[in-house]
């Protein structure tokens, strides 16, 4: 496996990380709106993941079917169903087109100021 896998430890340059990855893969167990799906999306990377918190919702319409399940064996079949598909490219396309749109920080200004006065999000 080491020859394959590199733990990278902390980083701070996680936007040139991002731009060296062709697809974005989030095994966690538990997870309520995870940033760094929002950072793969802005980056315009697919997301394969187990099906946990509110990452379904996050990702573009043609990402979700690849957000399914809660073990290693399903992560691993839709990451290789999304490989073969050859669709990676559009949906991070439509993933990062969805990040600007929904997770922009202005439209978290937005929100925050609406909240702020009493209005209805």
């Amino acid at each position: 496996m080491g020859e394959d896998v590199i733990f990278l430890g902390h980083r701070t340059d996680t936007e040139r990380v991002y731009a060296s990855l062709s697809i974005y893969v989030l095994s966690s167990d538990t997870e309520q709106m995870p940033l760094s799906v929002i950072e793969a999306m802005a980056a315009g990377l697919p997301v394969v993941s187990t099906d946990v918190g509110d990452v379904r919702e996050m990702v573009s319409a043609g990402n979700r079917e690849f957000i399914r399940g809660d073990d290693a064996e399903t992560l691993a079949l839709n990451l290789g169903t999304l490989l073969e598909s050859r669709q990676a490219e559009h949906i991070g396309a439509h993933n990062q087109i969805k990040a600007r749109e929904d997770f922009s920080q202005v439209k978290m200004f937005s929100a925050y100021e609406a909240l702020l006065r009493g209005a209805v999000i």
